[in-house]
């Protein structure tokens, strides 16, 4: 079967995409992004918001994180064991930053990690990560999968 969005995918939980925000203009504050899978609504913080950039990426929208502490929580629960995570990013200056946990103390998956790196914490240590091979700056399809606690990542394919 062919695979046109995400959600064709049995057990999709999350699908945020930037050009399904609406009522937003360029540079607002994003407070609410609309999960298109069937996990936790997102919420963003009272204070820390990402803002909507418009025709950023091949003439589409896509939600800028700031690089300090611009967030968004579930409202619910989102199980992950086994797992495929797809992100499109462009992470412009220097930084660790985590795409999805809470603190380092913590499960997260993050970018950036050390240097030029994606990388996954358990909670106690860096188990896994893996050199990126396209510089900061340029935009990257990356890819995290998760079968039986082995992390594997990909970056452009």
């Amino acid at each position: 079967m062919p695979i046109t969005v995400p959600t064709d995918i049995a057990g999709c939980q999350i699908w945020l995409a930037g050009d399904t925000i609406t009522g937003l203009s360029n540079s607002d504050p994003v407070t609410t992004w609309t999960n298109g899978g069937s996990g936790p609504s997102i919420n963003g913080s009272a204070t820390e918001r990402p803002t909507y950039r418009t025709n950023v990426l091949n003439g589409k929208a896509v939600v800028r994180f700031g690089g300090s502490n611009d967030r968004f929580t579930f409202s619910g629960t989102l199980t992950l064991t086994d797992f495929e995570m797809f992100f499109v990013v462009n992470q412009g200056v220097s930084g660790d930053y985590a795409i999805m946990g809470t603190s380092l103390s913590q499960p997260q998956i993050r970018y950036g990690q050390g240097g030029n790196f994606l990388s996954t914490y358990d909670g106690t240590n860096n188990p896994s990560s893996s050199v990126l091979g396209v510089a900061r700056g340029s935009w990257s399809t990356i890819q995290f999968s998760r079968t039986s606690n082995t992390v594997t990542f990909r970056q452009n394919g």
